[in-house]
Protein backbone atom coordinates (compact mmCIF):
# COMPACT_ATOMS: atom_id res chain seq x y z
CA UNK A 1 0.00 0.00 0.00
CA UNK A 2 1.37 3.40 -0.89
CA UNK A 3 1.78 6.09 1.74
CA UNK A 4 0.51 9.34 0.26
CA UNK A 5 1.30 12.32 2.44
CA UNK A 6 -1.14 15.20 2.58
CA UNK A 7 -4.35 13.53 1.39
CA UNK A 8 -7.36 14.61 3.41
CA UNK A 9 -10.78 13.32 4.46
CA UNK A 10 -13.07 12.14 1.73
CA UNK A 11 -10.31 11.82 -0.87
CA UNK A 12 -8.36 9.51 1.42
CA UNK A 13 -11.51 7.47 2.00
CA UNK A 14 -11.99 7.07 -1.75
CA UNK A 15 -8.36 6.09 -2.27
CA UNK A 16 -8.53 3.52 0.52
CA UNK A 17 -11.83 2.10 -0.70
CA UNK A 18 -10.35 1.61 -4.16
CA UNK A 19 -7.51 -0.33 -2.52
CA UNK A 20 -10.01 -2.31 -0.49
CA UNK A 21 -11.92 -3.42 -3.57
CA UNK A 22 -8.70 -4.49 -5.30
CA UNK A 23 -7.31 -6.27 -2.26
CA UNK A 24 -10.58 -7.99 -1.41
CA UNK A 25 -10.51 -9.54 -4.86
CA UNK A 26 -6.82 -10.49 -4.45
CA UNK A 27 -7.37 -11.91 -0.95
CA UNK A 28 -9.32 -14.79 -2.44
CA UNK A 29 -6.02 -16.04 -3.80
CA UNK A 30 -4.33 -16.30 -0.40
CA UNK A 31 -5.72 -18.17 2.56
CA UNK A 32 -5.35 -16.67 6.02
CA UNK A 33 -4.86 -13.05 5.00
CA UNK A 34 -6.21 -10.53 7.48
CA UNK A 35 -8.30 -7.42 7.07
CA UNK A 36 -8.05 -4.96 9.96
CA UNK A 37 -11.13 -2.87 10.76
CA UNK A 38 -11.63 -0.45 13.66
CA UNK A 39 -14.83 -1.08 15.66
CA UNK A 40 -17.71 1.26 14.76
CA UNK A 41 -17.44 0.89 11.04
CA UNK A 42 -19.84 1.02 8.13
CA UNK A 43 -21.81 -2.23 7.98
CA UNK A 44 -20.54 -3.36 4.55
CA UNK A 45 -16.83 -3.21 5.43
CA UNK A 46 -16.71 -6.46 7.44
CA UNK A 47 -18.83 -8.12 4.76
CA UNK A 48 -16.26 -7.24 2.08
CA UNK A 49 -13.63 -9.09 4.11
CA UNK A 50 -15.94 -12.07 4.66
CA UNK A 51 -16.69 -12.25 0.93
CA UNK A 52 -12.96 -12.66 0.35
CA UNK A 53 -12.72 -15.41 2.97
CA UNK A 54 -10.25 -13.21 4.85
CA UNK A 55 -9.76 -13.31 8.59
CA UNK A 56 -11.38 -10.27 10.12
CA UNK A 57 -9.42 -8.47 12.85
CA UNK A 58 -11.55 -5.97 14.74
CA UNK A 59 -9.57 -3.27 16.57
CA UNK A 60 -11.49 -1.77 19.45
CA UNK A 61 -12.04 1.98 19.66
CA UNK A 62 -13.84 3.95 22.35
CA UNK A 63 -16.02 6.95 22.92
CA UNK A 64 -13.25 8.37 25.14
CA UNK A 65 -11.17 9.17 22.03
CA UNK A 66 -14.11 9.81 19.68
CA UNK A 67 -13.88 6.29 18.17
CA UNK A 68 -10.55 7.10 16.53
CA UNK A 69 -8.05 4.29 15.99
CA UNK A 70 -5.11 4.35 18.39
CA UNK A 71 -1.91 3.83 16.34
CA UNK A 72 -0.27 1.80 19.13
CA UNK A 73 -3.25 -0.56 19.30
CA UNK A 74 -3.23 -0.87 15.51
CA UNK A 75 0.47 -1.70 15.45
CA UNK A 76 -0.04 -4.40 18.10
CA UNK A 77 -2.61 -6.12 15.86
CA UNK A 78 -0.48 -6.25 12.71
CA UNK A 79 1.45 -9.35 11.68
CA UNK A 80 2.77 -11.08 8.57
CA UNK A 81 -0.80 -11.99 7.49
CA UNK A 82 -2.10 -8.40 7.67
CA UNK A 83 -3.00 -7.15 4.20
CA UNK A 84 -5.64 -4.41 4.41
CA UNK A 85 -6.70 -1.72 6.85
CA UNK A 86 -10.19 -0.39 6.18
CA UNK A 87 -10.31 3.11 7.58
CA UNK A 88 -12.80 5.81 6.65
CA UNK A 89 -12.67 9.48 7.55
CA UNK A 90 -15.18 10.88 8.18
CA UNK A 91 -16.19 7.64 9.80
CA UNK A 92 -19.53 6.08 9.12
CA UNK A 93 -21.47 5.63 11.44
CA UNK A 94 -19.77 7.76 14.13
CA UNK A 95 -18.95 10.86 12.09
CA UNK A 96 -15.47 11.01 13.62
CA UNK A 97 -12.89 12.79 11.51
CA UNK A 98 -9.25 11.80 11.75
CA UNK A 99 -6.92 14.76 12.29
CA UNK A 100 -4.21 15.00 9.65
CA UNK A 101 -1.38 14.19 12.08
CA UNK A 102 -3.14 11.03 13.33
CA UNK A 103 -3.94 9.93 9.77
CA UNK A 104 -0.29 10.37 8.77
CA UNK A 105 0.85 8.37 11.80
CA UNK A 106 -1.53 5.54 10.90
CA UNK A 107 -0.44 5.69 7.25
CA UNK A 108 3.21 5.38 8.29
CA UNK A 109 2.44 2.29 10.42
CA UNK A 110 0.49 0.71 7.57
CA UNK A 111 3.26 1.50 5.09
CA UNK A 112 5.90 -0.06 7.36
CA UNK A 113 3.91 -3.17 8.34
CA UNK A 114 1.47 -4.18 5.62
CA UNK A 115 3.19 -5.59 2.58
CA UNK A 116 1.85 -4.90 -0.89
CA UNK A 117 1.56 -7.91 -3.16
Amino acid sequence: MRYVKGIQGILLMLVLLSYVKRYVINLKKRMGDEVIIPRSVYVSCPEMARMADANLVIVETSLNNNFLLDPKVLESKLNEKSRVLILCSPSNPTGSVYPRKLMEEIAKIVHENILDY
